[in-house]
């Protein structure tokens, strides 16, 4: 699993065996540019730009934070979310980019010592803050709906002093449910021409067929991704209702221009941006497993499945990347906020509020 452990293929495994190949082949040669294409440019231009936006999102949400009067539980997700999403393209940054870096036509010299340790704990790491971020998205849009479309239950239900037990609750889940992955792999030292080499061998639960069957793919599949894509599907679909029905209202409500927008419709549209964006990144990882188990297709240099498995990874760090991009376009509060800390204008900037788009509906 790209995600859940380590990749099929390590990015120095792949290097090493292209390059042993008959004298170089051009298309050994295309494999090799297509993997440092991928795994070094168009993920490491992401992950830094990622980590850019995800500081100056932490900056701007702080000043909206403060800003609320510390009422609002959407904020401080979007925190949580954005500190998820910064330390997962961190992680993509050392564990993916600088190996295949490092792996491209050996650029660093004695760098596979240091990294076989790091990646041996470093992907179920990884994988830990996947879940997390997975299911603070999870938790986010429940606390979103639940402003939006249920608003007398929103003081009980979505209260800042609710977030203290909330938060870390998600968090000690994903850790637990991950921890297994590092029991997965352990180093043993052998003996090859090159002298005294780790290499990893898996341990007696990874070589267990039902540990792999049943937590590796049943569990993975339906915690990661079917669960939290099932709920973020159908609370994203009531926000899309409900912030349509509220604008057709508002539309024929004297005193009202159709450009018109409330801090809690402006906090709405960025969520469903969000639950948008992550529904379409996240399928790429199971079709990629469909491929490679249920139909068996090869990995080898060339085939369809070679250039395809760098896709999931790809999209994780988009994901993580583009929420920034969605509060900058969607947020016009957040976009007026991010001005003012980037220009140093002390001007009071909009609120973000947990009322609710539905409220004016039930008024009417």
């Amino acid at each position: 699993m790209a995600l859940i452990s380590e990749p099929a293929t390590m990015s120095w495994e792949v290097s090493t065996s292209i390059s042993q190949e008959s004298d170089g082949l051009s298309a050994d040669s295309i494999c090799t540019y297509y993997k440092f294409s991928i795994s070094v440019v168009v993920m490491g231009s992401l992950c830094i730009f990622g980590i850019a936006g995800n500081l100056l999102s932490l900056a701007t949400l702080r000043v909206l934070h403060r800003a609320s009067g510390s009422t609002g539980s959407s904020v401080i997700l979007l925190i949580t979310l954005s500190t998820c999403d910064l330390l997962l393209l961190a992680a993509f940054l050392i564990l993916k980019v600088s190996i295949s870096f490092c792996a491209y036509k050996n650029l660093c010299t004695g760098y596979y010592t240091p990294y076989f340790w790091i990646s041996l704990y470093g992907w179920p790491t990884l994988s830990m803050l996947h879940c997390l971020t997975t299911w603070v998205t999870v938790l986010l849009t429940v606390h979103r709906y639940i402003a939006v479309c249920h608003p007398l239950k929103a003081k009980s239900w979505t209260r800042t002093s609710s977030l203290k037990y909330q938060i870390p609750l998600v968090v000690v889940a994903a850790i637990v449910y991950t921890t297994p992955g590092y029991l997965d792999y352990e180093a043993m030292q052998v003996v090859t021409e090159w002298g005294l080499t780790n290499q990893r061998v898996l341990t007696w639960l990874g070589a267990n067929y039902w540990y792999q069957l049943m937590y590796k793919t049943i569990c993975f599949f339906i915690f990661i991704y079917f669960i939290p894509g099932f709920i973020l599907l159908i609370l994203g679909a009531f926000l899309v209702q409900s912030i349509t029905k509220a604008e057709r209202i508002r539309s024929t409500m004297s005193g009202f221009k159709s450009g018109t927008s409330s801090a809690a419709d402006d906090m709405t549209r960025i969520m469903i941006s969000i639950v948008a964006v992550h529904l379409l990144t996240q399928p790429w990882e199971p079709l990629r497993t469909l491929m490679a188990e249920k139909f068996e297709m090869s990995i080898t240099c060339g085939s369809f499945l070679f250039y395809f498995e760098e896709i999931p990874s790809l999209m994780a760090i988009i994901n993580s990347t583009m929420n920034f991009v969605v509060y900058c376009f969607v947020g016009t509060r957040f976009r007026r906020a991010c001005k003012q800390l980037c220009t140093g204008r002390r001007q009071t900037p909009l609120k973000f509020t947990e009322s609710s788009s539905c409220q004016s509906e039930n008024s009417k």
